[in-house]
């Protein structure tokens, strides 16, 4: 049974129901699973295949969008610093085709995604001052940030609430666009302390939310998280502090996901929720071991109850990379998928639903 979760207030938006899972992995792998097969490690097996030829670097990320024709389409960052972004047709990903590289993309990125039409991506600032737009997913181009002042190197957070409105996260600043990623402007400082950075940002419930990793630089390390009205994000709450029934490690939360007014936040090894509604961000339950031996490294959500987690998978048992479940709603998890692998073993990096964000 589905579990669906609702905010009093909130309406979730209408979005197509999720039929596959996609994942990218270490090596230049993918595979995918339909809906239906998602718990079996054969099929992810039988899906297993290079992208691109004999590689070494890793899919860091991977998302679901549109081409410019409005056919969906999957797109991938990779770990190196030059053509990193790839992207491939929906019917060519299902086939275990080559995908196709973007060859003047020239900067190391950790971030994409797809939303209103438009694909952003993002990664490494020094001696670039640049993130990179397409409406089409296959032609970039760069777009100029010399004109702003950072105070962070990389950039790992950035969501979209699919009209038309961005938002990227470097260091303690918040930076927002409001006509699809062509100009940017500052919008608003999170205090992250002496040595703490932004690390995720997603958005759902009309809401933006920010991971952060908080540093004082006096002995003070935690791991929080911070919500804004997407109406209004220069006005945020009260930091939360993610530490319920144990404590996230806060060097190692890097990753979060949001659908249907739930946030799930994951280090290496353990997750924890919270319902958000503008500036109120809120734990529910506690944390969340992952029942797996592997980092946790990706997490995603069909926004209607059902999460994801990949990890490295576990040092006993069957090698390879494993996939780690949430019924229900992020409050308990299940390793369903244990040990994927086909001519070596395969590290889960990324991972995706066939739905367009937000959720």
């Amino acid at each position: 049974m589905t579990y669906k979760f609702m905010v009093r207030g909130y309406n979730p938006p209408a979005t197509e129901a999720m039929s596959r899972l996609a994942i990218g992995m270490d090596d230049g792998i993918a595979s995918w699973a339909d809906l239906a097969d998602v718990d079996t490690v054969t099929v992810w097996e039988d899906n297993v295949h290079r992208i691109h030829g004999v590689e070494t670097w890793d899919l860091f990320d991977i998302a679901y969008g549109k081409d410019g024709s409005g056919n969906d389409m999957w797109a991938a960052i990779n770990t190196v610093s030059g053509d990193t972004i790839l992207h491939s047709s929906e019917t060519n990903f299902t086939n275990k085709g080559t995908w196709t590289e973007a060859t003047n993309v020239d900067q190391k990125m950790f971030t994409i995604l797809w939303g209103n039409d438009v694909w952003i991506a993002a990664g490494v600032m020094t001696g670039h001052d640049r993130i990179w737009r397409s409406t089409d997913g296959s032609t970039w181009s760069a777009v100029d940030l010399s004109s702003l002042t950072f105070d962070g190197d990389n950039v790992r957070a950035l969501t979209s609430d699919g009209a038309g409105n961005w938002w990227f996260g470097i260091g303690s600043k918040i930076y927002k666009s409001t006509n699809d990623g062509q100009a940017w402007s500052e919008e608003a400082t999170i205090t992250v302390g002496a040595s703490g950075e932004i690390r995720d940002m997603v958005y759902t419930n009309s809401s933006v939310i920010v991971a952060y990793r908080y540093d004082d630089g006096a002995g003070t390390q935690e791991s929080r998280a911070i919500s804004a009205a997407a109406s209004d994000t220069t006005d945020w709450g009260t930091a939360l502090h993610l530490s319920s029934g144990g404590s996230l490690n806060y060097n190692k939360t890097y990753r979060a996901a949001a659908g249907n007014g739930r946030v799930v936040f994951i280090d290496t090894g353990s997750s924890m929720a919270a319902d958000v509604n503008g500036k109120t961000l809120s734990i529910v339950g506690t944390k969340q071991a992952f029942p797996d031996e592997g980092n946790a490294n990706c997490i995603c959500t069909d926004g209607s109850g059902t999460w994801w987690v990949g990890s490295d998978g576990g040092t006993s048992g069957a090698d390879g990379g494993d996939i780690c479940k949430s019924s229900d709603n992020g409050l308990s998890w299940t390793r369903t998928v244990h040990g994927i692998r086909d001519f070596a073993n395969h590290k889960v990096e990324s991972i995706a639903t066939d739905q367009h964000l937000p959720l």
